[in-house]
């Protein structure tokens, strides 16, 4: 990475060495249907443009599906790919949390010192 000064000269190459024949991973499709009625459209009109804002959250939550899709799906997501070193484990499902038993183990300030 360079920062030169509003010149022309010239930045650094650099080389990515790319793997030939790479792993093929396949994406899921996400797809929606937008289905608004026209008399909604007409009546609900004013002050929101109804089927701009029908659109509006169907993109939002089409690229809310993608970027849950990158993260958490078991064939290529980020959680999938990680390095089981680099995972971080999930606290006990049962019993007590462990912020609570760590609390808990604090010396507290009432403690009678008289000794």
């Amino acid at each position: 990475m360079a920062s030169p000064p509003r010149d022309e000269s010239e930045l650094p190459t650099t080389y990515v060495n790319n793997d030939e024949h790479g792993e093929e991973i396949f994406l899921s499709p996400v797809t929606t249907i937008v289905d608004i009625h026209t008399r909604v459209s007409d009546l609900y009109s004013s002050p929101h443009d109804q089927i701009a804002e029908q659109i509006r959250l169907t993109v939002e939550t089409v690229k809310e599906r993608q970027e849950a899709e990158l993260i958490n799906n078991a064939d290529y997501g980020l959680i999938a790919s990680a390095e089981p070193g680099q995972r971080i484990s999930r606290w006990p499902r049962s019993g007590e949390s462990a912020p609570g038993a760590a609390f808990r183990r604090l010396p507290s300030a009432s403690t009678d010192r008289s000794s």
